[in-house]
């Protein structure tokens, strides 16, 4: 609650907010690996131990003030990623899939 104080006069507000978070996991919880992280810029995101078989995948690469670097799509898998171009620096790897979206921390070294 808030309460302000003006003039000998006072006034309450109270207000309440609810936070929705479903709908986002992370790579391990839905059995996928990358690898290797720490990455020179090519690593490797494995799908093949989770249940996302053969369906239509899109990978998204975003840099900490969450633009977009890169971008790929295909079928789940094996991705061999490229993100050599990428500056060194600590990203979030985004997942899309109809199934949902997942995502992990993913570091770029040189």
């Amino acid at each position: 609650c808030l309460t302000v104080q003006l003039n000998g006069c006072e006034s309450t507000e109270c207000s309440s907010i609810t936070l929705n978070t479903t709908g986002v996991s992370t790579l391990d919880d839905a059995g996928i690996s990358v690898y290797p992280n720490p990455s020179e810029g090519l690593f490797t995101v494995d799908m093949s131990g989770s249940n996302l078989g053969g369906k239509e995948v899109e990978l998204t690469l975003r840099d900490m003030l969450g633009r977009e670097v890169l971008v790929s799509r295909g079928a789940s898998g094996v991705f061999e990623v490229d993100a050599r171009g990428v500056a060194t620096g600590t990203y979030l790897l985004v997942l899309t899939t109809e199934e949902g979206v997942y995502q992990s921390k993913m570091v770029i070294t040189r």
